[in-house]
């Protein structure tokens, strides 16, 4: 399973519940994708949210 570098954050099963209140197992994956960030000036690939990914391009840090 896809796990963030930045913030750990990793797949979570949880229920579906009907009406009926029937329970079913559901994953709520992370959007999870892969940039070349420079730390250093070495580039360095790594995994992350795309929310963590719009974050740091907000801060000028990409």
């Amino acid at each position: 399973m896809a796990r963030s570098d930045l913030s750990g954050k990793w797949p979570r099963a949880w229920q579906r519940r009907s009406h009926a209140m029937n329970a079913s197992k559901r994953w709520f994956k992370p959007n999870i994708i892969r940039k070349w960030i420079d730390l250093d000036g070495m580039k360095v690939r790594v995994k992350m949210t795309a929310k963590e990914y719009k974050q740091l391009r907000r801060e000028g840090a990409i």
